[in-house]
């Protein structure tokens, strides 16, 4: 009975012996302090720090907020809103990059204010905030531009009224004796009577395009066609090469993608139809009799 009772205590003393070992075991392998859930910031990234340069002043805070004033007679206040650059201010439509209302310029002594319409970019000097007021019917214009609330012939009729003044302020062989129209083309002489250059502006599809336009001959469209390696390697572009064969004109144009309803596109797209239209003109003609 004793050798039974022995055997029962030494029995139990190595399983509390085994328990004993194996839970310090398993304790060895983990850290004296475990580490909670996420770091010191409570699991959530440090804040780094800002090096970007850029402060808001209290001068634009105001210039905001007396634009965004003006600008609640024609729409809700919470559109307006603003991205601060080191070298400007933007003040913006739906924060669209592409909706800019204006810009300030409120580094230096002398302020400015950025203005858009059709023809780009206006800085005029400011001296006070409150004579941003002055320029009210402006700041509404170009938000109701972005809204649609401008007829389109409006904007037709601003764009090549600005093509003119900006080819004008330029040295270009280039002679525009067109008057402006609120149309989706522009026409400038070849000098030769079957054919002229057309500028054309889409919005639906967002082109500007450059042709020469051939009004009813397809033996000219077919002569040219006869020397389309020539005449691309001279203008160093692929054209489109455009019969037509159920119309009486027949084109040959080069396009790319452009809004003429985004402002500060305006001198990109002005001085893309300039260039083009120069060496159409140059062009071309050697191959027109």
């Amino acid at each position: 009975m004793a050798k039974n009772v022995k055997d029962k205590v030494r029995n139990s003393i190595k399983k509390i012996l085994k328990e004993f070992t194996d839970k310090k075991s398993t304790d060895t392998s983990k850290p004296i302090i475990e580490k909670p859930d996420g770091d010191e910031y409570g699991g959530e990234t440090p804040p780094k720090p800002d090096n970007s340069g850029i402060v808001t002043t209290e001068d634009e805070t105001k210039g905001f907020n007396i634009v965004r004033e003006i600008l609640q007679e024609i729409t809700a206040p919470d559109r307006i809103k603003y991205k601060d650059w080191k070298s400007y201010y933007n003040v913006l439509l739906d924060d669209d990059g592409r909706k800019q209302i204006c810009r300030f310029y409120f580094d230096k002594k002398q302020k400015y204010i950025g203005l858009f319409d059709s023809n780009g970019e206006e800085r005029v000097p400011i001296d006070d905030l409150d004579d941003i007021r002055n320029y009210a019917d402006k700041l509404k214009a170009t938000t109701d531009y972005y809204d649609g609330r401008v007829d389109i012939k409006t904007i037709q009729l601003e764009f090549w009224n600005g093509f003119n003044e900006y080819v004008q302020s330029k040295s270009t062989s280039l002679r525009l004796t067109h008057k402006a129209h609120p149309q989706h083309w522009y026409t400038i002489s070849l000098g030769r009577p079957k054919a002229h250059i057309d500028l054309s502006v889409n919005t639906k599809s967002k082109l500007l395009a450059c042709e020469i336009y051939i009004l009813d001959s397809k033996e000219l469209f077919n002569e040219l066609v006869k020397h389309k390696g020539e005449i691309e390697d001279e203008l160093n572009e692929e054209l489109e090469w455009m019969e037509l064969p159920d119309k009486n004109a027949s084109r040959i144009k080069i396009s790319k993608t452009g809004n003429i309803k985004e402002p500060d596109k305006r001198e990109e797209q002005f001085e893309w139809f300039k260039t083009q239209a120069e060496l159409f003109q140059k062009v071309f003609p050697k191959y027109i009799r």
